[in-house]
């Protein structure tokens, strides 16, 4: 965790002094989406705050060297948040959308394995418990 904190705080400085969605990276990093996701209101609330998130990325004309990180971030959360509204096609389009970003991502690697096990968290809801084995075989 101390490695992940000094990497934001970088970041941080070398984005301006920005960081995108910090609260919600963290309460996801420290799993408690899966508590959020107990009341589809909360759900709702932080997903609302995500869509206006990815709408400024969107409208944003310079890119940064961390776009693609910033961007594979929101959609991790928009997925998860996708996951626990019941949404699972939308979600699965984000999460699909953060493995595609592999090659680009400049720091925060971590998205890709933690996209792979939500996916595999769909596939697993949705009854297909091979194909969700078969993807957290590939995140290892």
């Amino acid at each position: 965790m101390e490695k992940f904190a000094i990497k934001k705080a970088s970041r941080y400085f070398s984005q301006g002094n920005y960081l995108l969605l910090p609260a919600l990276e963290l309460l996801y990093v420290w799993n408690l989406f899966k508590v959020l996701g107990k009341k589809k209101q909360l759900v709702y609330n932080v997903y609302k705050i995500i869509e206006k998130a990815l709408l400024n990325l969107n409208e944003q004309e310079e890119k940064t060297e961390y776009d693609a990180d910033n961007r594979g971030l929101v959609l991790l959360l928009k997925g998860v948040s996708l996951r626990h509204l019941h949404s699972p096609l939308q979600a699965e389009e984000c999460l699909k959308t953060v493995i595609s970003l592999e090659k680009k991502l400049k720091e925060d690697n971590y998205l890709v394995p933690y996209a792979l096990v939500e996916l595999a968290f769909i596939y697993k809801e949705q009854g297909n418990v091979s194909k969700a084995y078969q993807i957290l075989e590939e995140a290892k």
